[in-house]
């Protein structure tokens, strides 16, 4: 094996086994201790009963039960070990795709010194507050920022919808591409950006609208008006606060 070749594959091995480590020490953090809750929550959303927006967020739980059907289709132990294999292989996507990210700023010293931070770190940005999607929905928008970056348009468009599907945040990819766009072509984007914009935009609007005609309507877990009144709660901002100094 050639220099380069090991040199590549230690960085490969450095960011993967980052990514085992984080994953191992925020486990816990989402529930996965109690395997009942877990299975509650996972049939609420596979059954179409969850309340909204959880309800339209089916692509983590119907991953999970899927695995969770191979495993063991009629115990708890199941959901477990899926839950387990999902979070692990969640953490390598997330991992992998923000080691790429930095590499397309920094040299490959400093991006692993990034992406130690980021392991080290993970207790503080990626709480027990936060959901098992929200680790992948990170995880897509580092790829659909890689696909802006080197153009790639039809893999963008796969990203965003695959991010739609697991939230309905997907919309914030839409925003990445036509921000990046601008700053090309300040001050207006061209025909094909605009082309482009136009697909990804109709492409989010059916999904989003799409699965709630699909599913039915929910009660929503909480209001808008609560839901802001949560976030800027003096523990809320504080947290944000470090999880930005961080970033």
């Amino acid at each position: 094996m050639s220099p380069e070749k090991r040199r590549n594959l230690f960085f490969l091995l450095f960011v993967m086994g980052c990514g085992a480590a984080a994953a191992l020490t925020n486990y816990g953090g989402v529930g996965l201790i109690d395997p009942e809750d877990t299975a509650s929550l996972i049939a609420s959303i596979v059954h179409g009963t969850a309340d909204s927006p959880y309800r339209y967020r089916i692509l983590v739980p119907q991953i999970i039960q899927g695995l969770s059907t191979l495993v063991n289709p009629d115990g708890v132990s199941g959901l477990a070990v899926a839950w387990f294999a999902y979070w692990i292989l969640v953490y390598q996507l997330l991992f992998l795709a923000i080691y790429r990210v930095l590499r397309i700023w920094f040299s490959p010293f400093l991006s692993l010194v990034g992406i130690l931070v980021m392991a080290v770190s993970v207790q503080v940005t990626i709480d027990g507050t936060f959901q098992p999607w929200t680790v992948l929905e990170a995880g897509l928008y580092a790829l659909a920022i890689l696909a802006i970056y080197y153009k790639k348009n039809t893999a963008l468009l796969i990203v965003l919808i695959v991010a739609t599907i697991n939230r309905e945040t997907g919309c914030f990819i839409l925003l990445f591409y036509c921000a990046q766009q601008i700053r090309m072509r300040w001050p207006f984007m061209d025909r094909k950006a605009w082309a482009w914009s136009t697909v990804y935009g109709v492409t989010w609007f059916a999904l989003f609208v799409g699965l709630r005609l699909w599913l039915g309507p929910a009660h929503n877990a909480a209001s808008i008006a609560e839901a802001f009144a949560n976030n800027i709660e003096p523990y809320h901002l504080v947290s944000f606060g470090l999880r930005a100094s961080l970033f």
